[in-house]
Order: structure tokens, then C-alpha cells, then sequence
């Protein structure tokens, strides 16, 4: 089965989908990545959805469409309460990660779980980094095409690459697809950040 990794060193297309469990609602962000000229990855394609938890199964129309000949990896951030006191949301959070994995495993080629703190240090160097460094990090992916005071949102009528996202997080949870671009993206920064494998981060089960 391929990896991330070897998939990245022969610097094939490929797409991930990154996931943001929470106790009541989930965020999913696809986004197809293809390398240019100077052998950098940019964004393609972004689609974000942020749904109930009763609809897990809308994660399915991602498989649907996707272009088989492309590989496909699953992103998923998962709880990190270690020595913290939690409560039930925690515990509700870490099952609907594995709900969105078992769903998830028979149409992917891969799947990583990566911590908030994980994820955050490889997109952006601080393991603590707060929302506006991560989206300035996100933002990296993008040509900042659209118009209004954020060109990489845009605006109805010259949206941005990430319009399509932040309609989907309409309401107050425009953070949490951009949690799950970020764990998404963060995967593929991992060796260049620190010269580790992303693949430490990878699932068998």
C-alpha cells in the first residue's frame, strides 16, 4: 500500500482529507495537492463540510467523486488530554475519530492521526500556535486570488480559493474546517520541518 511519503518523493498529484472529530459536530476539509515547477506542493482544490455527526456517511461523497488513479489519504486530528482531567465531550470527540476512521478505511490509501500540537508544530514551527498563524501558514498553499480585505477568501463576487471552506463554516465554525486544512496540510510538512517521516503518524488499524 502506498504512503505519503514515497508518494511525496516521486512528486505525484495526490489528495487528503482532514478531519476535526467534536462531540456533537464534525468538520472535513478535501484538498487535492499537485507539485509545480519548483517542486513545491500547492493546494488545487479545496471542498470543506461541516456536518452533524448523525450524518457521518456525507464523508462518502468525497470517495465517490474522487479520481481513482490519484492516491487519497485520511488526516485525523485526535484528542490529546494527557494528564488533564476530561469530561464526556473528550471521550465523545475520540469515538467519533473512530467512527470517521473505520468509515473512512476502505477508501483511502492511508490513514495518519495527528495531535492539535503535532499538526501545528509541523505547519507552523510552534506546537502551541494560535488560529492566526496557522491560517497565515495555511495560506502559504494558495494564490491569494479573490477580492475584499481577504484575497485568499474572497468575496461572493470574486471569491477566493478558500471561499468554498469558509461558506461551509458559516455560523461561527469557520475554525474548525480550518483545523482540519491544517491537520491535513501540517502531514505533508512533517520531514521538512523536522526531518522526520510522516509516516509515525500512520494507522494500520
Amino acid at each position: 500500500m502506498s504512503t505519503i511519503q514515497d508518494t511525496m518523493k516521486q512528486r505525484m498529484s495526490f489528495g487528503i482529507l482532514g478531519c476535526d472529530p467534536g462531540p456533537t459536530h464534525t468538520a472535513a476539509v478535501y484538498v487535492f495537492l499537485v507539485c509545480d515547477d519548483d517542486n513545491q506542493y500547492k493546494v488545487a482544490e479545496v471542498i470543506g463540510t461541516y456536518f452533524p455527526n448523525e450524518r457521518v456517511d456525507d464523508l462518502q461523497r468525497f470517495f465517490h467523486s474522487r479520481e481513482s488513479i490519484y492516491q487519497l489519504f485520511l488526516a485525523v486530528e485526535i484528542c490529546g488530554a494527557q494528564f488533564k482531567m476530561v469530561g464526556a465531550s473528550v471521550f465523545d470527540t475520540a469515538a467519533m475519530g473512530g467512527v470517521v476512521r473505520h468509515l473512512c478505511r476502505p477508501n483511502v490509501d492511508g490513514i495518519y492521526c495527528m495531535r492539535s500540537s503535532e499538526w501545528r508544530h509541523a505547519l507552523t514551527g510552534q506546537g502551541n500556535a494560535r488560529a492566526p498563524i496557522v491560517y497565515d501558514e495555511i495560506k502559504r498553499f494558495f494564490a491569494p486570488t479573490g477580492g475584499g480585505n481577504d484575497p485568499y477568501k474572497g468575496i461572493a463576487a470574486k471569491p477566493g480559493p478558500l471561499w468554498q471552506m469558509f461558506e461551509a463554516g458559516k455560523g461561527g465554525n469557520a475554525e474548525h474546517l480550518k483545523d482540519a486544512l491544517g491537520c491535513a496540510l501540517g502531514l505533508t510538512m512533517v520531514n521538512f520541518r523536522s526531518g522526520q517521516s510522516p509516516e509515525q503518524y500512520r494507522r494500520t488499524w
